[in-house]
């Protein structure tokens, strides 16, 4: 009955040697395979006649065999764990090689003399492919970030921001910190954003993923920098989810769009508002009045006979005329009060909070004549008319305003022609 018992339990183990999903084989104390299954046969190319008449050693690399027969050596002379386990490679039998995770483990008799050993050979040649795959991906992507690391800061930490895992060479560039200091502390990029724009930063890294966020750097070397920053949470099923962070420099484009404002709102010869940047003023002080009853006043100004200054002297001439009276007018203005050119000799002031009696004030300030220098020791005197009128219920437009004051200051120049 033992000896039924015996054979039964010997086939089971004979039929779970030859099914196994992985390559299993016996191996005699000088590496000569002894017994091998289906798996490792299909695993290493070979029939299974042949595979017996091998050794592990024909099948492994020369660079990895001296560790193996080191091994071999100290689990004999119980120096070692009768469990060996490592990563390795075998030449397959048309050449090419395959990688395989391999377990060893040496079986002794009763009296602890050793007999062979099992080994277990797991292929993960596809797993290697893989790794393989994802470092040149890595390698790819580090090669691209740092390729543009003098452009953009580009930094990764984890999900949670308490880690970080990654800094390249623009966020030292753009913050003026060496990457140390965000591998010491994740969120120390803060420290250095403006006050103004705190919160509203804070806020928006609450959320996992922004589309871009703009706010202001206060750097240690003094400068304030314009940054637009977009973060970005990545999952991956292999690892915990972490967050990238991308920054740039947008302090040239602000300060072109500034200029670039500021230029469709500026008058090109003389730097004062335009027409249109002007009339925008008018309205808010309108709407203002009509609100919250804010006293407004409004000076339509021009030079007498400027038709004859340009025949007489030139447009060089009367264009330095222009410029000299915007720099006469500008310097008698108040800060809360603006300055504008309506149009060829014609500009224009509003004063704020202001009443008819502010703007008598204004114009004894500026006279009613400039004196222009044309050549060294001749100067021409132009004469300068002004129309006044204080925002009253009756003026329901912008447009009507500036009649009112054009009227008024036409019929200045009217009184002072006549003889």
């Amino acid at each position: 009955m033992e000896d039924l018992n015996e054979d039964s339990t010997n086939h089971e183990f004979s039929l779970s040697f030859e099914r196994a999903a992985i390559g299993l084989a016996h191996v005699d104390l000088k590496g000569r395979f002894i017994r091998v299954n289906q798996c490792l046969c299909n695993f290493l190319g070979y029939p299974k006649k042949e595979l017996l008449d091998l050794t592990f050693q024909e099948l492994s690399l020369a660079e990895e065999l001296e560790e193996s027969i080191l091994w071999i050596r100290s689990i004999l002379a119980d120096e070692i764990s009768q469990d060996f386990s490592k990563i390795k490679r075998y030449r397959h039998k048309d050449g090419h090689l395959v990688w395989a995770k391999l377990t060893t483990t040496l079986i002794r008799d009763f009296d602890n003399k050793p007999l062979y050993f099992i080994s277990s050979i797991q292929d993960i040649s596809e797993l290697k492919r893989t790794e393989d795959l994802l470092r040149e991906s890595e390698q790819k992507l580090k090669t691209i970030i740092e390729a543009v690391s003098s452009e953009v800061a580009i930094w990764m930490t984890t999900d949670d921001m308490l880690e970080t895992l990654y800094v390249n060479q623009g966020f030292e560039k753009l913050w003026e910190q060496s990457a140390q200091t965000l591998f010491n502390n994740p969120l120390c990029f803060l420290k250095s954003v403006h006050p103004e724009d705190l919160t509203y930063v804070e806020n928006a890294l609450e959320h996992t993923q922004t589309k871009g966020i703009d706010y202001r750097l206060k750097r240690p070397d003094g400068l304030t920098k314009h940054v637009h920053m977009a973060t970005a949470q990545v999952k991956e099923k292999s690892s915990r989810p972490f967050r990238v962070f991308s920054a740039v420099d947008r302090t040239e484009l602000i300060i072109r769009q500034q200029k670039l404002e500021r230029a469709s709102r500026q008058d090109a010869l003389t730097k004062v508002l335009n027409r249109n940047a002007f009339n925008d003023h008018l309205r808010q002080a309108l709407e203002h009045f009509n609100r919250y009853n804010t006293a407004a006043t409004l000076i339509f100004i021009d030079l007498d006979d400027f038709k004859q200054v340009n025949d007489n002297y030139g447009h060089l001439v009367g264009d330095n005329c222009l410029i000299e009276l915007a720099r006469t007018l500008r310097s008698s203005v108040r800060k809360t009060d603006l300055l504008g050119r309506y149009g060829g000799d014609e500009f224009v002031v509003l004063l704020n909070n202001s009443i008819e009696h502010d703007a008598e004030e204004f114009i004894n300030r500026v006279g009613d004549r400039i004196t222009l220098l044309i050549e060294e020791e001749q100067k021409i005197n132009v004469g300068i008319s002004y129309g006044v009128h204080q925002l009253t219920r009756e003026i329901e437009s912008i447009d009507q305003w500036i009649d009112h004051a054009d009227h008024l200051m036409y019929q200045s120049k009217l009184s002072t022609a006549e003889p």
